[in-house]
């Protein structure tokens, strides 16, 4: 129990500042002169206009859903990259394993 807990805080140690490393390089692509992020922007705020926002709120509300965005994709990413280092550890001590003896004891007959 105590390894799977420490494992368990371990995981959720690297997923928190995975998300963090992450957020933090894509929020540097996103910035008022760049022209994809304004479009993308402006496609937001009359989407949310035409769905029913008010509109001089939609500026906000485009504005908190690429925050969220951003926040999903950073969360994607820390996720991946802890899946793979987990993965590549795992694999790692699949020889480990084959190594391994039974322990020596009674037979059963």
């Amino acid at each position: 129990n105590l390894g799977g807990s420490v494992g368990i805080a371990l995981l959720s140690t690297w997923l928190v500042r995975g998300t963090q490393e992450h957020r933090a390089d894509l929020v540097g692509h996103v910035s008022a002169h760049d022209a994809g992020y304004l479009e993308r922007l402006e496609q937001v705020r009359q989407g949310l206009i035409a769905n029913g926002a008010p509109p001089g709120q939609a500026h906000d509300m485009a504005l908190a859903v690429i925050s969220r965005t951003v926040d999903r994709q950073a969360e994607m990413l820390a996720f991946l990259h802890d899946f793979t280092t987990l993965a590549l550890v795992f694999f790692t001590l699949i020889p480990v394993v084959l190594l391994l003896r039974r322990p020596a004891g009674p037979r059963k007959h």
